[in-house]
């Protein structure tokens, strides 16, 4: 089973909302961290336009995490 998670790169009212720090961390960490320590999903696919979400997401969960390219015409 795997975990889908949507992190989009722009927010019309938080710029950088998904990566901006929240208590020493960046958001979407915080979702990604809770979701892993469940220890339910064999990965987490990660689906964004955000090429640092990927970068981050890649550096952070390796092989766990799966990052989908968000088609042009989702964003």
């Amino acid at each position: 089973m795997f975990v889908l998670l949507l992190m989009k790169s722009h927010s019309e009212r938080v710029p950088n909302k998904n990566i901006r720090e929240l208590n020493g961390k960046p958001l979407f960490y915080h979702i990604a961290d809770t979701l892993k320590s469940a220890n339910i999903f064999k990965n987490m696919v990660i689906n964004t336009d955000c090429e640092k979400i990927s970068a981050m997401a890649q550096d952070r969960y390796g092989s766990w995490v799966l990052i989908h390219k968000r088609p042009e015409k989702l964003r």
